[in-house]
């Protein structure tokens, strides 16, 4: 019965092999574009406004192991989802494409943290990344945060110069 399963026939595959057939696979699908990037549901967008006036990108998991995606604003460390308060701390953000998100179970008044899952993982010897690398990401990564001065801001300033130029030039406001 097991014998047909394997079948000592097949020439036998090493590692090496295994990835380079997965990596080409997927840079195939790629190409034809059979992979593509999800994107948050409607009701979880935020754009700069929100961000600025305390609201935060929510994912909710739920007890029958559901997860649900929306924003809702922070007040005074109290974000509160579904008629039910839960608190929040600055340890408990997380960040998605520079927005503010937090992982929040149903079943907890607490959102989870990063900084209490790493020391977890630390003590029960599970880590993949030692101190120093982390650190030095931790480093890099606060470089890199630098405010973006938006081009369309640029381009409406421009049109409206443009149209005041225009209106005194036929109005005849030079002549």
């Amino acid at each position: 019965m097991y014998e047909s399963q394997f079948n000592n026939d097949e020439k036998k595959i090493g590692l090496l092999d295994t990835l380079k057939s997965i990596d080409s696979k997927l840079s195939t699908a790629l190409e034809e574009g059979k992979i593509k990037n999800k994107k948050l549901p409607w009701r979880a967008r935020m754009g700069k406004r929100k961000v600025k006036s305390g609201y935060v990108i929510i994912c909710y998991l739920r007890v029958n192991k559901s997860v649900a995606l929306f924003k809702a604003p922070i007040v005074e460390g109290i974000v509160e989802l579904e008629g039910k308060p839960h608190t929040v701390n600055p340890i408990h953000i997380w960040n998605y494409k520079n927005k503010p998100f937090i992982i929040q179970p149903e079943w907890s008044t607490d959102p989870i943290a990063a900084s209490e899952h790493y020391d977890e993982t630390a003590r029960v010897g599970m880590r993949t990344i030692g101190l120093k690398p982390l650190a030095a990401y931790m480093e890099n990564n606060q470089l890199l945060n630098k405010k973006k001065f938006g081009w369309g801001a640029i381009i409406f300033a421009i049109l409206i110069i443009g149209g005041i130029g225009y209106y005194a030039i036929k109005s005849g406001a030079f002549s």
